[in-house]
């Protein structure tokens, strides 16, 4: 095949390791907002996005439950519960936090059952592309 190619082309194909299609979706960041991300068990949002108001820090919330924290600085935004639609939104969901201008988003971090492992696993790709060392606090 690189010989049929290479006579189309009228140049040679070079393909070493490394030099291949980069796919976004098995890269280890794929869409890391600009927003720090922070992924965390519910038990500990509310904390942590207290700790952050304390501190004078407006902090955005993804969570699948009902908003625990009414108060000036924290934009808390209801996730849907079934993984398939959680997939669907997710993305337009990180680019409309990162129009809040919030020092983070601290999102729920869902179930670890097999219904739940795609999104899980775009989730920790997008908290792990941070690549500027920006923490929430």
């Amino acid at each position: 095949m690189p010989d049929v190619l290479t006579r189309i082309l009228g140049a040679s194909l070079s393909m070493g390791a490394g030099d291949g299609p980069r796919v976004p979706g098995c890269l280890a960041s794929h869409y890391a907002p600009d927003t720090p991300l922070l992924l965390m068990e519910m038990a500990h949002i509310e904390a942590a996005a207290q700790s952050l108001l304390n501190l004078g820090q407006a902090v955005a919330v993804l969570s699948m439950h009902a908003p625990a924290i009414n108060q000036v600085g924290c934009r808390w935004l209801m996730m849907p519960v079934d993984p398939q639609e959680y997939g669907q939104v997710l993305y337009a969901r990180l680019r409309e936090v990162d129009t809040w201008g919030c020092r983070c988003v601290l999102v729920q971090l869902p179930s670890a059952i097999m219904a739940w492992e795609a999104v899980r696993d775009r989730l920790q790709r997008a908290a792990g592309g941070r690549q500027d060392g920006r923490a929430c606090a």
